[in-house]
């Protein structure tokens, strides 16, 4: 598998992952969606609306546009709209990467807060890790909350599941 097809790959499981979520906590009361728990962000939407509001900021990073802070840090979300907005914005990441050649993967892009260029490719693979990272700090934030049938979002479920599509 190439530099190409992993990338893509990787988003793809992004959008399974986020989607998969959404799908669950679209069966929880919206009220365990927004009650308030130890973790880094004060409850589950608000660490979802963390993540998704890194997704797009790392795409305006990769495609050289503006990012639009008033979207995403000048208000509190609600449940039903993290909800939603995480599959519709993982779907957008995804179909953003898999217009890309593996020369835009290769293209070094300016990044805040580093001083020397990366590849796009970097600026993905640290943007999907990222959406990781706190969908398993919502999985933390739930099992606090006293919920137990979690399904998996991890990297070798969606293989097991998706085996032979690669």
């Amino acid at each position: 598998m190439g530099l190409t097809s992993l990338i893509k790959n990787y988003a793809d499981y992004n959008a399974w992952a986020n989607t998969r979520l959404s799908n669950y906590l679209r069966t929880k009361p919206r009220e365990l969606i927004t009650q308030e728990a130890v973790s880094s962000f004060l409850s589950i939407a608000m660490t979802v609306w963390h993540f998704l509001d890194s997704q797009e900021f790392w795409i305006t990073v990769i495609a050289g546009t503006r990012f639009d802070d008033d979207k995403w840090n000048k208000r509190k979300p609600d449940a039903e709209e993290v909800i939603s907005l995480l599959i519709e914005n993982s779907n957008m990441f995804r179909e953003y990467v898999v217009h890309l050649s593996e020369e835009d993967l290769v293209r070094p892009v300016q990044t805040p807060w580093i001083e020397n260029k990366l590849p796009v490719y970097e600026v993905i693979q640290h943007c999907l890790n990222h959406s990781s990272y706190h969908r398993g700090q919502v999985t933390t934030i739930l099992r606090q909350l006293g919920i137990k049938d979690i399904p998996l979002f991890d990297y070798y479920e969606y293989l097991k599941l998706n085996a032979g599509e690669h």
